[in-house]
């Protein structure tokens, strides 16, 4: 995208921005008009109340009914006018009512730009709700005063009350309030170009959301947060940007398709979803020069493209069309290009803002350049600059137009000192071909002699181009031969390369073979969700076999979940996992062998020891595997655990309580004990246990590394992870970590076996 496109969209973003920052402030009163420029749709409501009040109402109703009037009009004017007159008529005890008035007036006069006025109005509604001690009237007159200061350009105290506003939210526990305040907050952030804070408020919003299950708010919030990430890219263009802007807009896409609503702002946001994808996979496309991120993102602008037309958002429409555009672009589709940007003419008109006509003309610019035409592609560079300048500033404009001014002149300047530069240049022509006819002479003299020494040489040349000849013949019957030989080695390298790649095919069908084997020793999906129901389960093999396993059974009273890691990972690791799997089928049954996981691994120990001890002289230290048996008793809420060489998690209430056992695994070891520790402790509804082998920890990579070093995930990372994940459902928590890692990894290998169980009490 180039630098233009990209000022552009920061454009178009922060006009969003601001609309969004309006649609916030509505609820403190319905959105109001000039009265000059309609008329009033609710005249008819307000002359029904106005009708009410008779001479000798008593004036504790005229306040009531002015104030009404003041909150159902869509006038500022008439909001201003008939605050006014409720105040007039409340008394000291009115303090609801003149809440709401003060509160009306300072909206009013911050929609009519007089800042200082509506700032003193806003301060007094908040006074009076304080001394009402009502929640929302608080929060909404909070958020009203710091977006007056926001318009000021006073943002020390701008965020004073807004976090004066969340606080109260807070405390009250009212969702609904916290989450429009994290909104606002994510808003103001962003329009100060604080793209971070931003992020993390509409995180926070996204997170209240979700636990409120409001669908329409929580698509919100992914959205503004996958079009940050965008425009991060636009910014910085690094690619980790694009992936993160996907992930949290198709989790916007994904809750839009399930969402049934009949509000136009949720259809919209649908379909402007589906804009966005479509402009995050182009990037992609043109980043990554990968054709299938082109065609995705072709698919999601055959989505929108329909709607934005249908609907008469014009200018959608257009930025739409511009990425269709690009994608034909980059498929190299210069004449559909062309014939597609010449329909787009007739919505060009003389109302379309300047911004996307020069957008038009660029993109038929860079057409006309791949084609090869140079004099379209001159003329529509020159519409480009000139809509270019429309959209600067008169300063701007001055100094390009005295720039062009300056170049005129020059121009004269150069033609004028070209003239006199030829007439110079002509007179010497004349002197210069008089000397020319006599050195000529000189030279003709010289050549006859050049040409009788040339023909000396040649014949002497001759003569040695012969010899050569003799030796090159000698040489190609040398290389003739050499090349025989060649083809003979080539038929024979050939051979053997068919005959590994026969080894190899055999290999790897042995291989996926004892794949399936290995599945089916570990335990199914449906064999762990009907032992633990609110559970998940993330296993991942780097090669075709693993040397992680898992295994989850029923042991009397006990609900038992067994992951290990064997040393190694491939065909050892696979070898070793199967031995694992085959002992815990005998040593693993009963609820006295739940109660004491201990002795479950001390049993093992030997197993593996004698087993593999019995095919080799020597065991080798680092024979073995490390493993976490977790044995829960539900009906004493009591969890019997012990642990090899590993580290288990449980999740309480936000915090992590890590599980140690024994250093040493389950196998030969130089420090090795007498037995592993049986440990229990105390579980409660709604801790998520989670048991994993070192592949996550141990993953190389690093989103946002821009040197060619990598690092660890390491064990803080992923136990921060599990932290941030857990309140979410266990079905969508494996995805969630899932996707961290892929971010987390880029384009490296995965370097282990990955096992995660997450089990919710």
């Amino acid at each position: 995208m180039t630098s233009a496109n990209n000022i552009f969209l920061s454009i178009l973003y922060r006009v969003r921005a601001i609309l969004t920052v309006m649609l916030v402030i509505l609820p403190l009163c319905v959105s109001a008009q000039d009265d000059d420029e309609f008329e009033d749709p609710a005249q008819e409501e307000i002359d029904s109340l106005t009708a009410l009040i008779k001479p000798n109402s008593p004036d504790s109703l005229k306040a009531r009914i002015y104030k009404e009037i003041a909150y159902i009009t869509s006038s500022v004017d008439t909001t201003i006018k008939y605050a006014e007159l409720s105040l007039n008529f409340c008394s000291n005890n009115d303090v609801e009512y003149m809440a709401h008035n003060y509160g009306f007036l300072g909206w009013a006069f911050h929609k009519r730009s007089e800042d200082r006025r509506a700032l003193g109005y806003a301060l007094k509604s908040v006074d009076l709700y304080l001394q009402k001690l009502d929640t929302a009237g608080i929060v909404k007159s909070n958020i009203l005063v710091a977006d007056i200061y926001e318009y000021l350009n006073v943002d020390d105290s701008a965020y004073h009350y807004f976090y004066t506003a969340l606080d109260v939210a807070t405390r009250a526990k009212d969702t609904a309030q916290i989450t429009y305040c994290y909104n606002v907050m994510g808003t103001a952030t962003y329009n100060k170009s604080f793209k971070k804070e931003a992020v993390e408020m509409f995180l926070q919003s996204a997170r209240m959301d979700s636990l409120s299950r409001n669908a329409a708010a929580l698509s919100r919030d992914y959205q503004w947060i996958g079009d940050i990430y965008l425009e991060y890219y636009i910014e910085m263009h690094n690619d980790s940007n694009l992936y993160i802007a996907s992930y949290y807009l198709k989790k916007a896409e994904l809750i839009n398709d399930t969402l049934q609503s009949d509000d136009p702002n949720d259809i919209f946001r649908k379909y402007d979803t589906y804009a966005d994808l479509a402009n995050v996979y182009i990037n992609l496309a043109d980043s990554r020069n990968n054709k299938v991120y082109a065609d995705t993102s072709l698919i999601y602008y055959q989505k929108a493209h329909k709607f934005f037309i249908q609907q008469g958002y014009f200018n959608n429409f257009l930025d739409l069309e511009n990425i269709y555009v690009r994608y034909l672009l980059y498929n190299k589709r210069y004449r559909e290009a062309e014939k597609h940007l010449i329909s787009l003419k007739e919505y060009n008109t003389a109302e379309t803002p300047p911004v996307y006509l020069k957008q038009y003309h660029e993109s038929l610019r860079k057409v006309y350049e791949q084609m090869g035409q140079w004099h379209k592609a001159y003329l529509n560079a020159l519409e480009e600059y000139r809509y270019a300048m429309l959209v600067t500033d008169d300063s701007t404009m001055n100094a390009i137009a005295g720039a062009k001014a300056e170049q005129a002149l020059l121009m004269e300047k150069m033609k004028h000192e070209h003239e006199e530069k030829e007439h110079i240049t002509e007179r010497k022509r004349l002197n210069t071909l008089i000397f020319s006819l006599i050195a000529g002479l000189i030279m003709v003299s010289l050549l006859v002699f050049y040409i009788l020494k040339m023909l000396q040489i040649k014949k002497k040349s001759n003569e040695e181009l012969s010899r050569k000849n003799e030796i090159l013949n000698t040489q190609k019957a040398e290389i003739e031969a050499q090349r025989d030989e060649i083809t003979n080695q080539k038929d024979i390298i050939s051979k053997q390369c068919e005959d590994v790649e026969h080894i190899n095919r055999n290999l790897i069908s042995s291989i996926q073979y004892a794949q399936r084997i290995q599945q089916a020793a570990v335990s199914s999906d449906n064999d762990v969700k009907a032992i633990f129901p609110d559970s998940f389960v993330l296993y991942r093999p780097r090669d075709i076999v693993s040397g992680d396993f898992y295994r989850a059974v029923r042991c009397g009273k006990y609900s038992v979940m067994i992951t290990a890691d064997c040393t190694g990972h491939g065909i050892p690791g696979a070898f070793l996992s199967m031995l694992g799997i085959s002992a815990l089928k005998e040593y693993m049954t009963s609820e006295q062998d739940a109660a004491n996981p201990g002795t479950v691994l001390d049993r093992m120990r030997e197993f593996i020891k004698s087993t593999i001890g019995s095919s080799q002289e020597k065991m080798r230290m680092s024979d073995g595997m490390d493993m976490t048996i977790c044995c829960f008793d539900f009906e004493r809420m009591e969890l019997h655990y012990a642990i090899a060489n590993q580290t288990a998690i449980i999740v309480r209430q936000g915090k992590p309580i890590r599980l140690y056992g024994d250093n040493m695994p389950v196998g030969s070891y130089f420090r090795e004990k007498a037995f592993f520790n049986t440990l229990v402790v105390h579980i409660e509804p709604g801790d998520m246990v989670y048991m994993f082998s070192d592949g996550i920890p141990d993953q190389l990579g690093g989103t946002f590394q821009i040197s060619s070093i990598h690092k660890k995930y390491l064990l803080k990372s992923l136990i921060t992870s599990l932290v941030k994940i857990a309140p979410i459902p266990t079905n969508e928590q494996s995805d969630a970590i899932e996707q961290a890692v892929l971010v987390w990894r880029g384009d490296l290998p995965q370097v282990d076996d990955i096992t995660l169980v997450g089990i919710r009490v």
